[in-house]
């Protein structure tokens, strides 16, 4: 489909974690079939005009993919929480991985319902075509 090349790559990174890198998450670990195809997999059945999609579209249908592709990869990631080398110690919070992949499957749902949702016309103003009727009647 192509939809997802390496150039989003780093926003998958940083929606799972803003200090990841390509070393911590390569390209080809994106790139195997659990994650990214997937993700393309997924927004082809629910989206099967997603490829042709331009301006403001384009950019919502980057962001689904994005953030689906990124929660297929949430449950995958390492909770790593102290790291010591030499004088060095580095510690964090643990991370709700599952949490992490709902919330961003939601995000992934809300970017594409702003391209599937269907627009509502705007609804016309009722025309006034009667008046009060001038004269007498049965008289």
């Amino acid at each position: 489909m192509g939809v997802l090349t390496a150039s989003e790559y780093m926003d998958i990174r940083a929606a799972l974690d803003v200090t990841l890198d390509e070393d911590a998450l390569p390209d080809d670990i994106i790139e195997r079939l659990p994650y990214a195809p997937t993700a393309e997999l997924w927004l082809l059945a629910r989206d099967p005009l997603a490829p042709t999609r331009a301006g403001v579209q384009q950019t919502y249908i980057l962001m689904a993919l994005v953030s689906y592709c990124a929660s297929l990869l949430a449950p995958a990631m390492p909770n790593i929480l102290a790291e010591t080398q030499g004088p060095y110690v580095y510690s964090r919070q643990a991370v709700n991985w599952e949490a992490r992949a709902i919330d961003l499957r939601g995000r992934a749902e809300q970017a594409l319902g702003m391209v599937l949702q269907p627009t509502t016309p705007a609804v016309p103003a009722i025309p006034t075509m009667f008046a009060l009727a001038s004269g007498r009647r049965g008289a």
